[in-house]
């Protein structure tokens, strides 16, 4: 904590909220589990009080917001935290979109790792039928 403050760096805290700075549909809004670690460039977080405003409410709508932004070039556009819509509702019903979210989240990384195993799978077999490991089966 010391040499970060030292440094300029922001040190993140459990419940922080950090997203890209540049928007898109593979942008990753993330909500932080884990105390220490330092934000990263091209990075903003943010801190809520979460009897307010439960962090995982806030990330899931800046998720949607962020992905299904206005349209942009390829190479993406600057996020406006600022102007990113977030709708308050009470507190228990944060909470339980917020556990949703979450659900949501957890649900799309397995679905990015089912994709990474995938192609990895493919290499593997590409490379072993360019060395004649292996047979087409035709």
């Amino acid at each position: 904590g010391r040499a970060a403050k030292q440094t300029g760096m922001v040190v993140l805290q459990r419940g922080d909220v950090v997203l890209p700075i540049i928007a898109g549909a593979e942008a990753v809004v993330h909500v932080v589990g884990d105390e220490g670690a330092v934000l990263g460039p091209r990075l903003v977080s943010l801190r809520t009080d979460p009897g307010r405003l439960d962090p995982d409410y806030l990330a899931g709508l800046l998720r949607v917001a962020v992905a299904s932004g206005p349209p942009r070039p390829s190479s993406g556009s600057r996020t406006d935290v600022r102007r990113l819509p977030v709708t308050l509702v009470p507190p228990v019903r944060q909470r339980e979109l917020g556990a949703a979210f979450r659900e949501l989240s957890a649900f799309r990384d397995a679905l990015h790792a089912c994709m990474r195993s995938g192609e990895d799978l493919v290499l593997a077999a590409g490379a072993g039928l360019a060395a004649g490991r292996l047979t087409s089966g035709a």
